[in-house]
């Protein structure tokens, strides 16, 4: 894949900074060409393994990586802006400690998996 920040569709189709790739089969987020003028990344529901390939990623705020196959913390303390990560249905939740070690990474997050911080 080879993307755009505006969705990768031209007309003004998608909104400028977002992107969506739900349920498209990518295994790696190095797959995925990321303009590091978004700041909402959406790859809900794909074969995604370890979390990689975001740290150019220095406006994104919501990051949605729910129903991947992610098992490992790694990948996101440099995503300073994120505000909001969504990371449920990954065996990385299952994790003792889990959201704590979330949080301590990204202190500024208001919102982890659906719930207010």
């Amino acid at each position: 894949f080879a993307l755009r920040g505006d969705g990768g569709m031209a007309g003004g189709c998608a909104i400028p900074g977002e992107l969506s790739l739900m349920d498209k089969g990518v295994k790696s987020l190095l797959e995925v060409s990321l303009s590091s003028d978004l700041h909402t990344l959406n790859m809900h529901c794909n074969r995604i393994a370890r979390i990689e390939g975001l740290s150019h990623l220095r406006n994104l705020q919501h990051l949605d990586l729910s129903s991947n196959q992610i098992r490992r913390m790694e990948g996101l303390s440099s995503l300073a802006n994120l505000c909001s990560l969504n990371l449920s249905c990954n065996l990385i939740t299952k994790v003792e400690g889990y959201r704590e070690t979330v949080l301590q990474m990204l202190p500024q997050l208001t919102t982890l998996d659906g719930r207010s911080e």
